[in-house]
């Protein structure tokens, strides 16, 4: 019996039955080929730990004698949009403005609450990449009808 490719599909792997089929799921850093059973009936086919994003936030943490070395933490995808973790993050910009970018679209963000709101990290650096293009506020992106600017500026005029 082949193992089953790793998109997500059906697969009847493990279950004695050819009538019962189980979802089959990437599940990554498990040995290729494996299909791992971690919920009763949907088999999960591993993902080379390679498909993982690699982002890490690390944390200084004293050595001794004045010195620190930099512990990696695992990372979400997902953070509090309040001014206490955009400032642990380093992000540049402030709780509204941040507001303001997932308002636009340019971040992929949620109001979980009405005070509440959560953006998402890795579109966060994406955002940030983009704009390292110096034109990037003058462009207008695919399906839009105007510039990353007026968009930007259209929301502060809402509010």
């Amino acid at each position: 019996m082949q193992p089953p490719s790793p998109s997500i599909g059906h697969s009847s792997l493990g279950t004695g039955h050819s009538a019962a089929r189980a979802a089959v799921v990437p599940v990554i850093g498990a040995a290729p080929g494996t299909v791992v059973e971690l919920v009763p009936g949907k088999k999960y086919l591993p993902l080379p730990a390679s498909a993982a994003p690699v982002v890490a936030l690390c944390e200084l943490v004293p050595a001794g004698g004045g010195t620190f070395r930099p512990v990696a933490r695992i990372c979400p995808q997902w953070f509090p949009a309040t001014a206490e973790v955009i400032k642990q993050l380093g992000l540049g910009v402030s709780k509204s403005s941040l507001r303001r970018l997932i308002a636009a679209g340019f971040v992929r963000g949620q109001q979980s609450t009405p005070a509440t709101y959560q953006f998402d990290y890795l579109s966060f650096r994406e955002h940030a990449e983009r704009c390292q293009d110096p034109e990037f506020w003058e462009q207008v992106a695919p399906g839009q009808r105007h510039t990353n600017r007026q968009r930007y500026l259209a929301i502060l005029e809402h509010r």
